[in-house]
């Protein structure tokens, strides 16, 4: 991998089995998405159920997940060096209290995916057509 070559922070994953997502996402303190396209990414929800934020770019699919400071941070694509660069600053030099404040906040923004959370907002939106 070119960015490990780079530097030995950078372990691109691969495809890893199911099982062994969240427990490998713990042993991280970043999920880093950089996508120019992403209309929605199972990845970003595995990552935050693992407490995990995430910095990902301003495409429209990951900005409907992480709010930018709140579970994670997001930078610019049209200007994206420089953007990700502050990012990435900001990720790197944040104080354990605010990351600790991050990561629960991160696992706290991906419990409304949870299936039985999305079966309940089904069943609000089944009901509000039956009212008609």
């Amino acid at each position: 991998d070119e960015a490990a070559a780079i530097d030995s922070r950078v372990h691109n994953l691969g495809r890893l089995e199911k099982s062994t997502i969240k427990s490998t996402l713990c042993n991280y303190d970043y999920l880093l998405l950089p996508s120019k396209s992403e209309p929605f990414g199972i990845v970003l929800i595995e990552a935050l159920a693992a407490g995990l934020p995430c910095i990902v770019s301003n495409a429209s699919g990951p900005t409907e997940v992480i709010k930018d400071g709140i579970n994670g941070f997001i930078f610019d694509l049209n200007n994206q060096i420089d953007s990700f660069d502050d990012v990435m600053n900001k990720a790197i030099n944040i104080s354990e209290e605010q990351y600790f404040g991050m990561a629960t906040r991160a696992l706290d923004s991906s419990k409304k995916y949870d299936s039985s959370e999305l079966v309940k907002k089904w069943i609000e939106l089944i009901e509000m057509g039956n009212d008609e």
